[in-house]
């Protein structure tokens, strides 16, 4: 188990995919790390993935769906003192082509990653420690054309302008 000394780095949406592996990551650099998952099956897989490469390593998780704001918000005001916030949750909801995605598919993304982001970020503020850092993880797609990706270029390209402001 790590010193209480290591930095604790809380990553949202680290079940699996950028967010496990830089769970992973951290962990061999000795940091405390607290994964969230929209479910308690999907956090208790990714921390027995975790342990399995880690076994020395100090992981724990949060259930929290980022779409569900006023929840969200109630855990993260809760989760403690943080050195590392990295929101790297995604959703496929606002994928397809342009003609059939509808408002409520691009709704249901903007709520998850944009609202769901900043929601998660004014939570966590007070227990951020001075010099913590906060990092989302957006996508490609806002900065470049794919097909398929205009409902999701949409969103994070709405999350990127947050970012710069």
């Amino acid at each position: 188990m790590t010193a209480p000394s290591h930095p604790r780095s809380l990553l949202l949406g680290a079940t699996k995919g950028i967010g496990f592996a830089l769970a992973q990551r951290l962990l061999a650099d000795k940091h405390r790390v607290t994964i969230s998952g929209r479910s308690t099956a999907s956090t208790d897989d990714a921390l027995a993935r975790l342990s399995k490469t880690h076994p020395d390593g100090h992981a724990d998780a949060l259930v929290l769906d980022l779409k569900n704001h006023e929840a969200a918000k109630r855990v993260l005001l809760d989760c403690g003192a943080v050195d590392h916030l990295v929101l790297c949750g995604s959703s496929d909801a606002a994928w397809g082509p342009f003609e059939g995605l509808t408002i409520e598919t691009i709704r249901n993304a903007l709520s998850m990653k944009l609202l769901g982001y900043l929601n998660a970020v004014q939570a966590v503020l007070p227990n951020l420690i001075e010099q913590g850092s906060i990092t989302f993880v957006g996508g490609a797609a806002s900065r470049a054309a794919m097909p398929g990706s205009v409902g999701i270029a949409a969103v994070n390209g709405a999350l990127e302008a947050a970012t710069r402001s």
